[in-house]
């Protein structure tokens, strides 16, 4: 894939589509609902009117295409199965061996008019990339230089 100016010149070549489509996310509910245990022990919910489309996550922790300390990004799934996929993936790169906390899955139909279609020959000649690149096992955390911090999933 090309990166840097190179990359952002072939941008600029690329037209791009639009797109109509349901697509699918699932999300830790106790993120979702910003559980917290109280003085008293007791689990509390901080989040009356949950934000289904939180875009701030990937930033904090990483994700497939955004660095740590990276932009707001959303993550949706073309389906549950993948939606589920990348979920269990992630949690499970950031707490190796923990049990899957119970989650939040929904979809959204979602119309997008400027995408980059990256399945098209064309496009991916144009990237120097090709259809396996995007979809390789991804490892988006590099704790090395970050504090682990004990976290209490419910």
């Amino acid at each position: 894939m090309l990166t840097g100016g190179p990359l952002l010149s072939a941008l600029e070549t690329i037209p791009p589509i639009q797109l109509g489509v349901r697509f699918w996310r699932v999300v830790t509910t106790s993120s979702l609902l910003g559980l917290v245990h109280d003085a008293d022990g007791q689990l509390s919910v901080t989040r009356i009117h949950p934000d289904l489309l939180f875009a701030g996550g990937a930033g904090r922790s990483g994700g497939r295409y955004t660095p740590i300390d990276g932009p707001d990004t959303l993550y949706l799934a073309s389906s549950e199965r993948v939606a589920n996929a990348e979920w269990r993936a992630g949690f499970l790169a950031l707490f190796p061996g923990a049990d899957l906390p119970p989650k939040t899955v929904f979809s959204a139909q979602v119309y997008l008019s400027r995408v980059l279609d990256l399945s098209t020959d064309e496009t991916q000649r144009t990237l120097d990339t090709n259809s396996a690149e995007p979809a390789q096992p991804w490892k988006a955390r590099k704790r090395s230089s970050h504090t682990r911090t004990r976290v209490s999933l419910f």
